[in-house]
């Protein structure tokens, strides 16, 4: 029965959600910009800002001039402490650590499901 043999296909066929931070890792950087738009990773990169700055808990770093090496995205960072809304003097409990770009395994993530469609 071909309709069977469809099926079986289908749930064959990988998706995005099948791989490991391994496989993310192996996009490289020119892979993203040859399966991404500059337009497309501005967009993608945005929202993934927008969506961590609604996070008291983080931050654009140095004003957002020290960028990721890989998308050219501002770097975060995240408090370090609670941030004390009362006190405006800052204290040590309250740095902002840089932390992995966020950006990246969601662009990464975008060039697999790319790659698994088959197009560019």
């Amino acid at each position: 029965n071909n309709h069977d043999n469809n099926n079986i296909t289908h749930h064959n066929l990988a998706t995005s959600s099948m791989f490991t931070k391994e496989d993310l890792d192996a996009i490289t950087p020119l892979q993203i910009s040859t399966y991404l738009t500059l337009k497309q990773r501005e967009t993608i990169g945005t929202k993934v800002l927008c969506a961590k700055l609604k996070k008291r808990r983080y931050s654009v770093i140095d004003g957002g001039r020290t960028v990721c090496r890989v998308c050219c995205m501002p770097r975060l960072g995240r408090w370090s402490g609670e941030k004390s809304k009362s006190s405006s003097s800052s204290s040590s409990s309250n740095e902002l650590e840089a932390i992995e770009c966020p950006i990246c395994p969601v662009l990464k993530k975008r060039v697999l499901e790319k790659i698994l469609d088959g197009c560019m």
